[in-house]
C-alpha cells in the first residue's frame, strides 16, 4: 500500500508542486506544516518522555485533553493540506492526494513500524528535510 502510495504521488509530481507550484495555497499549507510538527511535538514528548520520567501508562482516561487535542490538530492538518492542494489539483484528485499521503503512506507507516523511537526519528528527519527543501525555493544563492 505504501509503495503504491508512493507511486501515485510521484505520478502527480505532489511534492514538486509543493515546493514551487504557486497554484498551491501556500498559507493554508503552513497550517499544514505547522500543525503536523506540533502533532510529531506532542507525540515524542507523552511517548518518550512523559512515559520514561513519569513512568506512565498512556491512555485515554489519563490523557483526554491531549487526546482531544490531537484530534483536533489531525482534523485542522487535513483540512488545511486539502484547502492547499486544491486550487491546483481541483476536488477529486486533491482528496484522491490526502487519501494516498494519510492512509497510504503515513497510517500504514505508523502500524508497519511499531517502535515510536523509530517513527518519531523518521518523521523529524523528514520534517527538517522537507522545511529545509521548502525555504531553498525563497531564497537565492548569491
Amino acid at each position: 500500500m505504501i509503495a503504491s502510495s508512493v507511486y501515485g504521488l510521484a505520478e502527480l509530481k505532489v511534492l514538486n508542486a509543493l515546493l514551487t507550484s504557486p497554484k498551491i495555497n501556500h498559507t493554508s499549507f503552513n497550517v499544514c506544516v505547522l500543525t503536523c510538527l506540533l502533532m510529531l511535538t506532542g507525540k515524542t514528548y507523552l511517548e518518550g518522555v512523559r512515559q520514561t520520567v513519569y513512568k506512565e501508562k498512556l491512555s485515554y482516561e489519563t490523557h483526554r485533553q491531549t487526546t482531544h487535542a490531537a484530534i483536533v490538530l489531525i482534523l485542522l492538518s487535513s483540512a488545511s493540506y486539502f484547502f492547499a492542494l486544491l486550487p491546483k489539483y481541483r476536488l477529486l484528485t486533491s482528496l484522491l492526494i490526502c487519501s494516498m499521503t494519510g492512509y497510504g503512506v503515513v497510517f500504514n507507516f505508523f502500524v508497519l513500524v511499531p517502535y515510536t523511537w523509530i517513527q518519531n526519528s523518521v518523521g523529524f528527519v523528514l520534517g527538517i528535510w522537507f522545511i529545509q527543501a521548502w525555504s531553498l525555493q525563497f531564497t537565492s544563492v548569491v
